[in-house]
C-alpha cells in the first residue's frame, strides 16, 4: 500500500496503491494529507460513509469529503480505516489533525484520467487534483 506524487502540468497527481479496493482509497487518503501538509496534534476522529455507483465515483467522493474537512477545519489528517463494499459502499473512520507545516491548498479532486485498475498484486489508480 502506498503513493508516490507524479509530474503533472498546472495540478498534482498520485498514483497510489494497495492490496485490494479499501487499501487503495486509504493510500489516496494518506497521499492527499501529504498534499496539505505534516500533521500535528490529533483531535478526535470522525466516521465518513459513502455510496457511489461506480469505485471511481467513490474514490472521488471519498476525496473530496477529506478535502472538505480539511477546508473546513484547517487541518488535515494523520490516520484512517476505510472499508469498502463490493457494492460501492465506503465506512471510514478519519483521525484528523492540526497542520505542523502546510504544504498546500487542494481544491478538487478530479475524474481526469481517473480508472481504478484490478491487477493480480491489487489495486492502483492515478488521481488528479486541482490545486
Amino acid at each position: 500500500m502506498g503513493f508516490e506524487e507524479l509530474q503533472h502540468t498546472a495540478d498534482v497527481a498520485l498514483r497510489c496503491w494497495g492490496p485490494d479496493v479499501s487499501g487503495l482509497f486509504t493510500a489516496a487518503a494518506e497521499g492527499l494529507a501529504s498534499l496539505i501538509g505534516r500533521p500535528g496534534a490529533v483531535k478526535d476522529p470522525f466516521s465518513v460513509g459513502l455510496s457511489a455507483p461506480d469505485v471511481e465515483t467513490l474514490l472521488v467522493d471519498w476525496l473530496t469529503e477529506l478535502i472538505y474537512h480539511a477546508e473546513r477545519t484547517g487541518g488535515t489528517f494523520c490516520r484512517v480505516e476505510v472499508v469498502i463494499s463490493p457494492s460501492h459502499e465506503l465506512q471510514a473512520r478519519v483521525w484528523p489533525a492540526e497542520v505542523v507545516e502546510r504544504r498546500g491548498v487542494v481544491k478538487a479532486a478530479t475524474y481526469h484520467g481517473l480508472m481504478v485498475e484490478p491487477r493480480p498484486e491489487g489495486c492502483t489508480a492515478t488521481i488528479v487534483f486541482d490545486t
